[in-house]
């Protein structure tokens, strides 16, 4: 494996737990919003 595609892997490791991170934020915050 070249180092180009492993940086393309590492890069989109990380956008996609940033994007879990996001989303279950905003999952806490409707929920948040719906009891208040």
């Amino acid at each position: 494996m070249h180092s180009a595609s492993f940086a393309f892997i590492m890069v989109n490791k990380g956008l996609r737990r940033t994007w879990d991170v996001y989303f279950v934020f905003d999952f806490t915050r409707m929920q948040g919003m719906q009891n208040a």
